[in-house]
């Protein structure tokens, strides 16, 4: 979110980058496999400016021209990382989460500002803070790679706002990392252990430096961690993603991740509102999060994001649209909860899920501008143990159907921002949901849900259902949650690529209508020979 702020910087051509900075672009390219980057335009065309190369960003930056921002997240960059200098050749931002890179970080960034490195395969051991390192260090996010050993001890004088470092193999030195944070810090899924009843300076320094992310600033989960001091507790839960209860989150279990994980998940305590999960063929999971806004309107989310060992993990790309029914979304990234910052999914056993959230709500901005940027929003955090809704066909040898292909994500290229999400059942049910727009000028989003039979590769719903009455977070009552009749929905799939979708709403002003559908996201199935 941090570094997407910085990137909205038009970029200023008044003058031609140095020679170093060229150099150093093209020496990156080489280092980096760029022939082989999903996008590289522009880069090393003499006739084009370095500055217009596939995610580069240029300003002026203290009276010089300089090469801003550097933005390549999943490129498919691979190379060593350990002999880069391209830190000393860009001033604010530097995204190549969910790449390929190798080799240690060999030093820590300097001058960069925010340098985003999750996702990876980066090794070996973190390395010293140097006596006369500066200040200008704002983000370090060094999640999810293969980084061991300990945190050093000349971290405590790191002072960086934002300190990622979960997702690794680290063992020693969580003090030092949770003292290198003046904001937000995440050790969560490493190979930590000890009592942190001893952690009494750790906790008031991150109390200490409470802003604006008021609601996790701190994230021990996965780790071997014991506490008893009832006082300890209580001063980690004012600042622990997940809010109350942090200890649920230690020491725990996980199952393999597989192909079962696809289908929907909820907590029978809230039930109408869940998820639906898929791992994806082409790679990455979808998540789509159905649900209420902060103000009770129906809402839902989507994002799509990683695979990592035992977690599904999406950082800063779970967003929210708005738009009208019939005409598909009209401004992406508006209204309602806007954007979520960090979820996870870690999968506890064949049917239970553990859900981890930290989002931004945005259900108090106006939706006239429709972006929420300019507008306070309020930051939270939860987490939650989810049971199995519903399990699609074909994730096991032992549940397949005919007709498991047709599970997955479909749409009209004419309504982009809306569609259907289908999950083809082990009974041969199908089960859809309808995630849209409200069919007025209010750009509030509604969805739809419905069970039904196939004839053939026709799936029928006599019944679609609009649930009403939720909210979102603390104030959800599931009593409150009407399942409003909204009318029926055929869907007509003609092959396993293209079909047709017809509804009949007893809702006036959704009315009759029909188009066609085409695939957008194709199950993961389970191989079986």
């Amino acid at each position: 979110m941090l570094a997407a702020i910085l990137l909205a910087a038009a970029q200023v051509h008044a003058q031609p980058l140095d020679d170093d900075s060229v150099a150093a672009l093209e020496r990156f390219y080489e280092d980096f496999n760029g022939d082989e980057w999903s996008r590289n335009d522009g880069w090393m065309d003499p006739e084009i400016d370095p500055c217009d190369w596939y995610g580069v960003g240029c300003d002026t930056w203290g009276g010089e021209f300089v090469i801003r921002t550097l933005t390549l997240p999943g490129n498919n960059l691979s190379g060593d990382w350990s002999g880069t200098d391209i830190f000393e050749y860009v001033i604010s931002s530097i995204d190549l989460r969910d790449n390929a890179l190798t080799g240690s970080l060999s030093r820590l960034p300097q001058p960069v500002e925010i340098v985003l490195l999750s996702g990876n395969d980066l090794s070996g051991t973190l390395p010293e803070r140097p006596s006369n390192y500066g200040d200008s260090l704002y983000e370090l996010d060094l999640a999810r790679n293969d980084i061991q050993g300990a945190v050093p001890q000349s971290w405590r004088q790191l002072d960086v706002p934002y300190l990622d470092l979960s997702g690794n193999r680290l063992t020693q030195g969580w003090q030092n990392a949770l003292l290198a944070a003046q904001n937000y810090i995440n050790i969560a899924d490493n190979e930590f252990s000890g009592s942190l009843d001893e952690a009494g300076v750790v906790v008031t320094h991150l109390l200490d430096h409470n802003d604006s992310v008021t609601a996790g600033g701190i994230n021990l989960c996965w780790n071997d961690f014991s506490i008893t001091s009832e006082i300890k507790i209580d001063q980690i839960e004012q600042r622990h993603v997940g809010g109350a209860n942090f200890l649920d989150c230690l020491g725990r279990q996980r199952a393999e991740l597989n192909a079962g994980i696809s289908g929907s998940w909820f907590d029978p305590s809230r039930s109408g509102e869940g998820i639906s999960s898929h791992l994806l063929e082409s790679g990455g999971v979808l998540l789509y999060h159905f649900g209420f806004d902060g103000a009770g309107r129906q809402h839902w989310l989507i994002g799509v994001g990683q695979e990592s060992g035992r977690t599904l993990h999406w950082t800063d790309r779970i967003i929210s649209t708005s738009g009208r029914f019939g005409d598909g979304m009209v401004d992406e990234e508006s209204g309602g909860i806007g954007f979520g910052i960090d979820w996870r999914i870690d999968r506890l056993g064949a049917d239970l899920v553990q859900i981890e959230r930290v989002y931004a709500d945005f259900s108090g901005c106006p939706l006239d501008p429709p972006t929420p940027m300019p507008c306070a929003a309020r930051m939270h955090s939860n987490r939650f143990d989810y049971d199995r809704l519903s399990e699609l066909a074909g994730t096991r040898c032992d549940n397949q159907h005919p007709l498991q292909h047709l599970s997955g994500a479909w749409f009209d290229s004419e309504r982009s921002g809306e569609g259907f999400v289908v999950e083809v059942l082990e009974d041969g049910r199908g089960l859809v949901y309808w995630f849209t727009y409200r069919p007025d000028e209010s750009m509030h989003q509604a969805w739809m849900i419905g069970t039904g039979d196939f004839d053939g590769q026709t799936l029928s719903i006599d019944e679609m259902i609009r649930p009403i009455g939720g909210a979102w977070g603390e104030d959800f009552n599931p009593d409150a949650v009407v399942d409003q009749p909204w009318g029926s929905l055929t869907l007509d799939f003609t092959d396993g690529e293209s079909g047709h979708a017809y509804w009949d709403s007893i809702d006036p002003a959704y009315g009759s209508g029909d188009h066609p559908i085409e695939r957008l996201s194709r199950v993961r199935l389970a191989e079986c020979h």
